[in-house]
């Protein structure tokens, strides 16, 4: 969650972040195929695009170039 909050801020105004908890959202979760928490996934355009991140791949580091990416 820090790592998260650190980005989201970073990119205010460019990018939209959402924080969905899996198991109050089960159905998401299955549209999504989310089946570990956490896990980012990145859309763009309204389709999902770039690669997705989870447990320990998601790092500040990871997660800021994940978003660069998209900005791109």
């Amino acid at each position: 969650a820090p790592r998260f909050g650190a980005v989201a801020e970073k990119f205010v105004g460019k990018i939209r972040f959402f924080k969905i908890l899996r198991g109050e959202n089960d159905a998401l979760a299955k549209k999504l195929n989310v089946t570990a928490s956490p896990t980012l996934v990145f859309f763009k355009a309204g389709k999902e695009s770039g690669e997705r991140l989870s447990g320990d791949d998601i790092k500040r580091t990871a997660l800021k170039a994940s978003v660069e990416a998209l900005l791109k």
